[in-house]
């Protein structure tokens, strides 16, 4: 039994180090792809493109239905039930999706003139292929993530993430402009469709079952509204910004926050994926349960909280290396941005997978309910008095839900506050630190140069209080397995 509960850590250790590779080899490729369409496009260009996923993200959330989730977290009582539900699952979004994209081509006029640009109706429908793409890969990627084989999906990504290199730069420079970034999109997502195929051992076959069906969407249906209660979320700000602002604005904002996002995710999006599969693991032992919860949670607090400090101290220098003069005012976008969402993913977007692997896929909806009756209004009201306003009240309100989280965790999941504080206390004070020696030591030159060095000088203030003024976190970063292989190295 030992053994067994050895080997699935290990696993799950195995997992993280393959998807946090993937992540870190992906999200260093997107900013530089970023920074050289950047440096061709405008921020105009970039509107129709955020339009368009803006209706394709919508879409997604019905194509995909909650069954990934549901084909991770469900433990079946056999092979053969676990493969009939992926067959229903496949055959089911499908189907949606095809559908879907029907409706976009018949309604592709009235739809991009709702959406605030009226020319680009043709994209619009071309890019409604996308849809049966996505369905394919959620279940191609559910069933290597089920088996915690993320070294496959890490091959998958880093090849797909190489096409925008190869297909979008060149287009932009011929003049394509938004197309550039559509064609290249499409082409990014069909090469991942094709790599998780061939990695992927599941097969899809000719079998459907109603029954099995409606007993899925008896858990699937609360992940459907959720999905869309987190769309609202992500995009009501930029559905705002297209009816009432102009393309500019548009286009500044949703690439501005896109660049954000890439970048806090490349932490991010290594962890959670793998925190999810291995929480359900242990979803019958509460005390693994809540420590794999409270040290990933931890893990991410000690990159990611410094991160988006540190982008809010230097957005300008940040602006002015990923994107170049012409962006200017998008240095405060990715200030605010990087601040609060860096905080958000911490301390809320991880608790929403501990209860999806405990089963309670309602209490992710409810949460992004009362998220909601907070953020439309603020939303609303803030764009009356213009764009600035919106961002930094869209900016604040991210943090809305960290107090809840932190008392839900403990009533529901039964995750101790004091230790979740204790871990997290640390991380906090060494950041202030870093902040207190950042806005110092940046007021000594403006040059550009002095500004990076002032970044290294942040890093190293923030790593040096934070491992020698606390022996908790330097004891425990010291037993991890990257350690103890440097220490028996040095020792050999």
């Amino acid at each position: 039994m030992d053994e067994k509960k050895m080997n699935a850590k290990n696993t799950i250790a195995n997992s993280f180090k393959w998807s946090a590779i993937g992540e870190v080899v992906i999200k260093i490729n997107t900013p530089i792809l970023n920074a050289i369409l950047a440096h061709i496009l405008l921020p105009e260009d970039y509107a129709p493109l955020a339009i368009i996923t803006m209706l394709i993200s919508f879409c997604e959330v019905f194509v995909e239905s909650g069954f990934k989730k549901y084909l991770i977290q469900h433990k079946f009582e056999s092979i053969e039930e676990e493969q009939k539900a992926f067959h229903v699952a496949s055959w089911t979004t499908l189907a949606i999706s095809l559908l879907i994209w029907g409706i976009i081509i018949a309604f592709c006029k009235p739809l991009s003139s709702f959406l605030g640009n009226g020319d680009i109706w043709l994209a619009v429908a071309i890019s409604g292929c996308i849809l049966p793409m996505y369905a394919m890969i959620g279940i191609f990627d559910s069933s290597i993530q089920k088996a915690l084989e993320f070294k496959k999906i890490f091959w998958a990504r880093v090849i797909t993430s190489l096409i925008p290199l190869v297909i979008t730069i060149p287009a932009a420079i011929a003049g394509l402009k938004y197309w550039a970034l559509i064609i290249g999109n499409i082409a990014s997502i069909m090469a991942q469709m094709l790599v998780l195929y061939f990695q992927s051992k599941y097969r899809i076959k000719l079998f459907y079952s109603f029954s099995l069906l409606f007993n899925m969407l008896s858990d699937t249906v609360w992940t459907l509204a959720d999905g869309i209660a987190i769309w609202l979320t992500a995009w009501v700000d930029s559905l705002i910004i297209t009816r009432f602002m102009s393309e500019y604005y548009l286009g500044l904002y949703k690439n501005s926050l896109a660049t954000v996002t890439g970048l806090l995710n490349m932490i991010a999006a290594a962890v959670i994926p793998v925190l999810f599969v291995g929480l359900t693991k242990y979803q019958s032992d509460n005390k693994k349960f809540s420590n794999l919860f409270i040290q990933t949670q931890r893990m991410l607090a000690i990159i990611l909280i410094p991160i988006g400090v540190g982008l809010f101290l230097f957005s300008d220098v940040a602006v002015m290396i990923l994107f170049g003069n012409k962006w200017k005012e998008a240095s405060q976008v990715v200030g605010i941005t990087a601040l609060t969402l860096a905080l958000r993913t911490v301390y809320v977007s991880i608790c929403s997978e501990a209860y999806r692997a405990k089963g309670l896929f309602n209490i992710p909806l409810l949460l992004q309910c009362a998220d909601l009756c907070v953020l439309v209004p603020v939303c609303i009201i803030s764009a009356k008095f213009g764009f600035w306003p919106l961002v930094y009240s869209r900016a604040f309100s991210r943090l809305v839900l960290i107090v809840p989280e932190f008392v839900l965790l403990k009533r529901v999941l039964d995750i101790d506050i004091r230790n979740q504080l204790k871990k997290q206390i640390p991380i906090i004070l060494a950041t202030v630190i870093m902040g207190i020696v950042g806005l110092e030591v940046r007021t000594f030159s403006d040059s550009i140069v002095w500004q990076i060095i002032s970044i290294f000088i942040c890093i190293v203030i923030y790593f040096s209080a934070l491992l020698g003024l606390f022996s908790s976190v330097r004891s425990e970063l010291t037993q991890t397995n990257f350690f103890q292989r440097i220490k028996r190295k040095i020792v050999k």
